[in-house]
């Protein structure tokens, strides 16, 4: 089995209306709508064999959001990684979506290790200001782009919604 240097993935975290779950009806912007992916229970994330892609050194980029960020650190362990940095996706609010007291308009990656893995490049922010798109948990390019720059490949993005040059992906969406 191919190992890799990097892993991005995007778990398809389960969302519904103030924490309660959700029949895949999600509401955004006051419409409603049919998310257009299946969800995981966080035990079936846990699951994942991710450790078994991972090279002996590798690094792995979890996005997660506010209501998913405490699970997302036990995903990281669980998986055999070691919590290196947390990355934030500033996002320009877009009208009233799910939240409570506050509209979520920011998205986090954890950055998680195993092994050592040498400097390719020191970026001096941990905070991005990337532009969104209107499809609903499409990431953005530029971070795939800041990946490249901090990681070495092979590279693989999992739960992907697009091929990209030089990556594998692995997901319902390609």
């Amino acid at each position: 089995m191919k190992k890799y240097k990097t892993i991005v993935i995007d778990p398809p975290w389960k969302y519904g209306k103030w924490g309660k779950p959700s029949n895949k009806r999600f509401k955004r912007w006051n419409e409603e709508f049919d998310l257009p992916y299946s969800y995981m229970t966080i035990e079936k994330i846990k699951q994942l064999d991710i450790g078994k892609l991972a090279d002996e050194n590798c690094q792995l980029f979890l996005w997660t959001t506010s209501k998913y960020l405490p699970y997302a650190f036990e995903v990281l362990r669980e998986w055999g990684f070691i919590y290196s940095q947390i990355l934030v996706w500033a996002k320009t609010p877009r009208g009233l979506g799910q939240g409570g007291l506050f509209t979520p308009t920011t998205e986090f990656i954890l950055v998680g290790r195993k092994g050592k893995m040498p400097k390719v490049r020191r970026i001096d922010t941990t905070w991005f200001n990337w532009k969104r798109t209107n499809v609903h948990s499409r990431k953005p390019e530029d971070f795939q782009d800041l990946v490249e720059k901090v990681s070495l490949p092979p590279y693989i993005e999992l739960f992907a919604r697009r091929k990209r040059d030089g990556w594998d992906v692995w997901g319902n969406e390609v």
